[in-house]
């Protein structure tokens, strides 16, 4: 099941993880290309999670984007010690 999304009122919405119109605007855009395969393995992926594709990669790609930053981090704080 997807997370609910809260408007600025604190309303819950569950409608496949899309976010409000009303929320902060994003300048950058992001777009990566699949093999046949890989769009398969995403489009899977992403209705068991209850996304939307695109909100699915984008999360997945977020998430390894900061466990990898958070690794380096511990990683300098290890050496310096």
């Amino acid at each position: 099941m997807a997370d609910p999304v809260y408007d600025s009122a604190g309303r819950a919405d569950v409608h496949g993880g899309r976010r409000p119109r009303h929320g902060a605007r994003r300048p950058y855009r992001v777009e990566f290309s699949l093999t046949g395969e890989e769009f398969e393995l995403l489009e899977a992926a992403a209705g068991r999670a209850g996304r939307a594709r695109g909100a699915y990669a984008a999360e997945a790609t977020h998430g390894r984007c900061v466990r990898r930053a958070r690794g380096r981090r511990h990683a300098a704080a290890g050496a310096a010690a």
